[in-house]
């Protein structure tokens, strides 16, 4: 939102890099603006009152100036810092994969509302709901790849319509059962049709199975390789 000289945005802080002495270059995913970079001045010093702005994680309204993709951070409202991650090493790392996937597929410029809010969810999830971290990043990679496009239906062949107790995989067909699709096409692991048939439930050998499969679909997809939760 266009403000006077500024402009206001709802965003996450996906990353953060210390610059000079007191200054900090930091990564926002917005839900106006997509991917923003700005400078966060004198953040490093003691009596900075915006540390938290620079922070993985801090959700919330950012103020900046500037103009033509060099931005200065003046202000900024926090409405979720999700320190709860923190107390838990896998839910932290989960977090971690969860923000790195955004920023990957977010672009600079471009409003993708749905994505920011998902991840967010997903964080929440992780963070406060008890979620189990990898089924909670799962979710977010599969909605993820749905909002850039990449809609995959595991439960009827994306072909013929077959409800599918069998599964496979190919970038021109999406999920097709073995009768339909390219030759090239690779079988969905039987433990990862179940779990994607079922709101990504299962252990924890098939979530990690699971989130190896996303990461494949997501570099044959958009030639992006995810992290996935350690």
């Amino acid at each position: 939102m266009t403000d006077g000289n500024g402009f206001k945005v709802t965003a996450i802080c996906v990353k953060s890099v210390d610059y000079n002495e007191s200054d900090k270059i930091v990564t926002l995913c917005s839900v106006e603006n997509g991917k923003v970079t700005a400078k966060l001045k004198g953040v490093n010093k003691i009596s900075s009152k915006l540390k938290y702005a620079g922070q993985p994680f801090c959700f919330g309204e950012y103020s900046l100036v500037g103009k033509g993709g060099k931005y200065i951070i003046c202000e900024c409202k926090q409405i979720e810092s999700f320190s709860e991650l923190a107390k838990d090493l896998k839910n932290y790392y989960a977090g971690f994969a969860v923000l790195k996937v955004l920023s990957d597929f977010s672009a600079e410029n471009v409003s993708n509302p749905t994505l920011t809010l998902y991840a967010v969810k997903a964080l929440k999830a992780i963070a406060y709901d008890g979620m189990k971290p990898t089924r909670a990043f799962n979710k977010f990679v599969y909605h993820a790849l749905a909002e850039l496009g990449f809609r995959l239906d595991f439960n009827v062949c994306a072909v013929c319509g077959k409800k599918l107790d069998e599964a496979y995989f190919s970038v021109g067909d999406g999920i097709v059962c073995a009768s339909c699709g390219s030759v090239f096409k690779n079988r969905v692991p039987s433990d990862v049709l179940r779990c994607m048939q079922n709101d990504m439930s299962g252990d924890d050998i098939t979530q990690n199975n699971t989130a190896l499969f996303l990461k494949d679909i997501a570099a044959e997809l958009l030639g992006i390789k995810i992290a996935i939760p350690e």
